[in-house]
């Protein structure tokens, strides 16, 4: 009997509670967010933010709330420590060095000094703050720092700036030139000065090197113009021939002499048995690649003669010559 009694509450305990969830779910509930203070409809009573953003930007706002909080209470602690080691009358080197704010370093030199007095133990130096204070009374007026050197080392010194207007050359060019070449240097009040006669002695021997007998000169933009070469084909064209060169602030100048005498040698008449590839274009009215085409295609022999390639007028002839019948 009491076993069918509890079995029936029970049931009806459970019906209750699915009636309150199936009345809880079509409860419609106004709020306000109370991150971003937007007006939502809410399902549950506890809900406090309108969306899954507000939730998790409003828990870590909480967290850097009391992060910082947790901050500001630890340094005022520390402050409050600090005051109160302050007061003491003996030191070590780290207190000394936060009541006279400086580097723990700078009072170890004044005890090596004799400035200040202190008492060495196994692992720890102790300093009595009153000899640190009986230091203001005792020590008189600090001199004045001065910066002064002798002009005749000045004299004897050059800065970047000054070099690079001097040879005529960029400020970076010089700058690297005094530092490939380990040119002596020393800083003064913060600037850099160069030893001036190894500058000297390094641009004379630069302009020893750079063939004075010649007189003039060509750019790489002229022979591209000139010799209707590619900037890259310029730059090759230099380097495999050992052109001599010269560099004036950003701009490199090549020998003219060199660059024609050697172009002359390399472009001489074209004979008139071969077809250049410019010639092959005219006649037949094909592009450049076409003509390559053609050349690779019917493995037709060519040669390079400077600029130009050449190949022989029958081989390609012969393509396109129209079979007779038979």
């Amino acid at each position: 009997m009491l076993v069918t009694w509890c079995n029936a509450m029970q049931h009806s305990v459970t019906k209750s509670k699915s009636k309150l969830v199936k009345i809880c779910k079509k409860m419609k509930i106004k709020r306000v967010c109370e991150f971003c203070g937007k007006e939502f409809t809410a399902q549950t009573v506890t809900k406090r933010f309108c969306s899954t953003q507000c939730t998790n930007r409003s828990y870590k706002l909480r967290k850097r709330q009391e992060f910082v909080a947790t901050y500001i209470l630890k340094e005022q602690q520390e402050k409050k420590d600090l005051m109160k080691s302050l007061t003491k009358e003996v030191m070590t080197v780290r207190l000394a060095a936060e009541y006279l704010s400086i580097h723990p370093v700078t009072i170890y030199r004044y005890i090596r000094s004799g400035i200040i007095r202190a008492m060495h133990l196994p692992g720890k130096t102790l300093i009595k703050r009153a000899d640190i204070d009986h230091l203001f009374e005792t020590l008189g007026d600090i001199p004045e720092r001065t910066h002064e050197f002798k002009e005749a080392k000045k004299a004897e010194l050059t800065t970047v700036k000054e070099t690079a207007q001097r040879y005529s050359i960029s400020f970076p060019g010089a700058y690297k030139l005094l530092k490939e070449h380990k040119i002596p240097c020393t800083t003064i009040r913060g600037k850099t000065y160069y030893s001036l006669a190894h500058v000297t002695r390094l641009f004379n021997k630069r302009e020893r090197e750079s063939h004075p007998e010649i007189t003039e000169w060509y750019t790489s933009e002229e022979i591209c113009r000139k010799y209707d070469m590619t900037l890259s084909a310029v730059y090759n064209f230099i380097n495999e021939n050992g052109i001599p060169s010269k560099r004036v602030k950003r701009l490199a100048y090549y020998s003219k002499h060199h660059v024609d005498v050697i172009k002359e040698k390399s472009d001489g008449p074209v004979s008139s048995d071969y077809y250049t590839v410019q010639e092959c274009m005219s006649k037949y009215n094909f592009s450049r690649e076409q003509v390559y085409h053609h050349l690779k295609y019917h493995n037709v022999k060519r040669i390079h003669k400077g600029k130009y390639c050449m190949f022989l007028k029958r081989d390609f002839d012969r393509i396109f010559e129209i079979p007779e019948p038979r």
